[in-house]
């Protein structure tokens, strides 16, 4: 059973840490990050590598702010492939207008965050700035239960494999120039580099936590190393399918003001039933602080904060009307529209990641030590 933990640091530092689903997932009550001392975030990170992601409330945070914030968890990672905030070169924008309804969601497919990248980012932050009433939500479904609830023989079988992952979406087998996004975020289509192979382990061991999980999603890997994509979809397929199980998952309804920290390296995330509203930041949306920087065209209000996703309410581990067999957010977004689902504006900033870690060839554990990777 999920308990509430309350850490009293000093006699002017106190929070909560209260647990959101069994598997992965929570919320931070009672904490300004912006003003925490040196142990408050040795605690934080210490509460991250227990549940893989945390959600903070009421933060309030510019964009020079939600920098600051990610500089405690690590150094930042500047993202490929997305236009970032003019001002903020480390900061990207997710952005959906009220009008735009019939368009693709920005990460609206489960993943982790450049995977394809030769180093990923460790984490991601995300910050809500302004959102619809209703839809938005996000998912995240730990990697690790995803590895330890597979058998002995397939842990054995997927340990030393790596997979080949690529940039494809951003490349010369993409979706192309005129596939339909946002208009107010700008991405690179057509780009021969992103059509760069990079191997990543298939299973990763966390250098903090020592604990191994899956490291595939569906967006970049694309096959196994020394195999045909034709050979290794059928794992890969049962892999995407089994990581995304409910049991492994928490889910945010996001708010104005909400912050995101999540960790790349043992999570994978989905902005599930995603309203035609704004999002942004590397590794999941909004303001993103954390491991993407990308272009984004006609950006409003950029003295904003960045790095959240979408989403209004609370928090909740279950996943109401969600299919988890359906992966495109698009489909989700027009069934929201049609059932009459409250529409708005959403902007969340994305920061693009703390530490990176490198990997060794032929290696499956992370040899850098820190928290943030």
């Amino acid at each position: 059973m999920s308990t509430t933990t309350t850490t009293t640091l000093s006699m002017t530092t106190a929070f909560e840490i209260r647990p959101l689903a069994p598997a992965c997932g929570a919320e931070v009550l009672g904490l300004d990050l912006l003003h925490a001392d040196d142990a408050t975030m040795d605690a934080v990170r210490a509460a991250l590598a227990a549940h893989g992601v945390l959600f903070f409330r009421d933060q309030r945070l510019t964009p020079p702010g939600q920098l600051e914030v990610t500089r405690r968890f690590g150094p930042v990672l500047r993202v490929p492939y997305i236009r970032h905030l003019d001002e903020h070169p480390d900061i990207i924008a997710v952005l959906k207008e009220a009008d735009e309804r019939r368009i693709s969601t920005f990460g609206g497919t489960w993943h982790s965050d450049f995977s394809f990248l030769d180093v990923p980012p460790s984490l991601t932050l995300l910050y809500a700035l302004e959102l619809p009433p209703l839809g938005g939500d996000t998912i995240w479904a730990s990697q690790y239960a995803a590895y330890e609830a597979l058998s002995p023989a397939m842990q054995r079988l997927l340990d030393p494999l790596r997979c080949v992952q690529t940039a494809w979406p951003h490349g010369t087998r993409g979706p192309g120039i005129d596939a339909p996004v946002s208009r107010s975020i700008g991405m690179v289509r057509g780009d021969p580099g992103a059509d760069r192979e990079v191997l990543q382990p298939v299973v990763r061991v966390h250098p903090v936590t020592g604990r191994r999980a899956l490291f595939v999603n569906p967006v970049y890997s694309q096959r196994f190393e020394g195999m045909t994509e034709a050979e290794s979809k059928p794992l890969l397929q049962f892999l995407f399918q089994h990581a995304s199980s409910p049991e492994f998952c928490c889910r945010l309804r996001w708010a104005p003001g909400t912050l995101a920290v999540w960790d790349n390296r043992c999570r994978c995330t989905w902005p599930s039933t995603t309203p035609t509203a704004a999002a942004g930041c590397c590794t999941a949306r909004r303001w993103r602080a954390k491991g993407r920087a990308g272009p984004e065209a006609g950006l409003r209000r950029r003295d904003r904060a960045a790095s959240v996703q979408r989403g209004a309410g609370s928090l909740d581990h279950r996943h109401p009307a969600v299919d988890f067999g359906r992966h495109e957010s698009g489909e989700i977004v027009r069934s929201l529209v049609h059932d009459g689902a409250a529409v708005g504006r959403e902007l969340l900033h994305h920061i693009g990641l703390a530490q990176r870690i490198p990997y060794r060839p032929g290696n499956a554990v992370d040899n850098v030590p820190g928290h943030a990777g």
